[in-house]
């Protein structure tokens, strides 16, 4: 079976399902219990990233047609003149039209037995900017598979236009909150792939992550860390990218492109796209909460690696160089006023790298390893070092402090 990020969708089995609703929602908390545990480090990172890698490829491979016939969508009714749109809303109306396919269960799942019958909605959501929108297909049901979540399947045209595949792996929102946990999935203002808020009611910790539709986006990434009760402006900004996803239900099969009013606006091209700020500054909108937009590179390192990079000998041997840490490393140095460890007055330095987060995660920042990125920094959470800690002379940010806007 072949995989990859543009594969072509094949509904998942159960237990692999299960797995993405694990990882996907994690918190920061719970993405690092199990290294804490483990006193080899760097078995459990090794470890965790092969499951990340794992998860960011279920449910990819084979015909979109659980029978493995030509795909349930088809085009090729249409004649040559119709426009990529219109293929597409060809496509989306048969899928819309037999959801359960995607979800594993037979055309008529009523009449498999049991409860466990879930309903289907579906969504138009832009999801990559100036290119046709995902379908989103969810199930959602009262026990079994479904009792208190719903599960998100999301569909794009293949290349060739004549087909769909998975651009990512399903999604979970959770319906109860009767276990303190609650996770919500949103389309970004931006056209930018999806967001999830994953919230601890409990601990009222969070992180807000984004599953993008590209090729090197193999798992969920961070954008930013959410706190009941933190003044952050980062966590403000991370917010205020939520647009709702318009759901429809699903209506019953054999239904005509008139009965289904997002996908007819597809096809005539009146759809109002979920990407309200499509084209707009990202940056600038940050800059609306006073925080400092820095571009660069983002490197998951240990304190020798971080020594190395700012070409020094590491001033703290023997340290634990089972740690990993993760630095924005920016792309040219940049005058910043942070607060000066153990004084409350600020000062102004030069800065070529950046703090973001000490003992990180494959799960979290170890998501962004090598990539260029564009983050805004929360000045109030940026402070000097008061020690000869790695990076030496470098400000660190509170987790809670950064929302990253952009890759690549």
């Amino acid at each position: 079976m072949t995989m990859g990020a543009g594969c072509v969708l094949q509904p998942a089995p159960v237990f692999k399902i299960r797995m993405e609703a694990r990882a996907c929602g994690h918190t920061r908390n719970d993405a690092f219990r199990s290294e804490v545990v483990m006193n080899a480090k760097r078995i459990a990172r090794l470890l965790v990233a092969c499951i990340a890698l794992m998860i960011g490829l279920v449910g990819c491979g084979g015909s979109t047609d659980p029978a493995g016939s030509a795909a349930p969508g088809s085009s090729q009714g249409l004649d040559a003149s119709a426009t990529p749109a219109q293929r597409a809303a060809a496509l989306y109306q048969e899928a819309v039209s037999h959801p359960q396919s995607y979800f594993g269960l037979p055309e008529h799942p009523e009449g498999a037995g049991g409860s466990d019958v879930p309903t289907f909605d579906y969504a138009l959501v832009a999801v990559k900017p100036g290119e046709l929108p995902a379908l989103l297909l969810r199930a959602m049901g009262s026990d079994g598979r479904w009792a208190d979540a719903a599960e998100i399947v999301p569909l794009t045209v293949n290349d060739a236009g004549d087909g769909l595949s998975a651009g990512v792996a399903p999604l979970w929102e959770d319906i109860s909150q009767a276990e303190g946990r609650q996770r919500s999935v949103m389309a970004s203002a931006y056209g930018d792939g999806l967001l999830i808020e994953d919230m601890n009611q409990l601990t009222g910790e969070g992180v807000v992550w984004r599953r993008r539709f590209e090729a090197d986006a193999v798992r969920p990434e961070p954008v930013c860390e959410l706190r009941v009760g933190s003044d952050s402006m980062a966590a403000r900004a991370a917010t205020e990218e939520f647009v709702p996803i318009p759901w429809e239900a699903c209506p019953l099969s054999g239904a005509n492109l008139d009965d289904l009013a997002s996908l007819k606006a597809l096809a005539n091209g009146t759809w109002q796209s979920t990407a309200v700020r499509e084209g707009k500054d990202h940056s600038a909108a940050a800059e609306q909460f006073g925080l400092i937009s820095l571009t660069g590179t983002v490197r998951e390192l240990d304190d020798r690696g971080i020594a190395a990079l700012q070409g020094i000998e590491n001033p703290n041997p023997p340290s634990d160089d089972l740690v990993m840490n993760a630095v924005l490393e920016l792309d040219e140095p940049v005058t910043l006023t942070a607060l000066s460890g153990g004084s409350p007055a600020p000062r102004e330095g030069e800065v070529r790298l950046i703090l973001i987060e000490r003992n990180t995660s494959e799960l979290t920042w170890g998501a962004y390893q090598d990539k260029h990125v564009t983050a805004a920094i929360d000045p109030a959470m940026l402070t000097w070092p008061s020690d000869t800690s790695l990076p030496l002379g470098e400000p660190s940010v509170a987790t809670a402090g950064i929302v990253v806007v952009d890759v690549g």
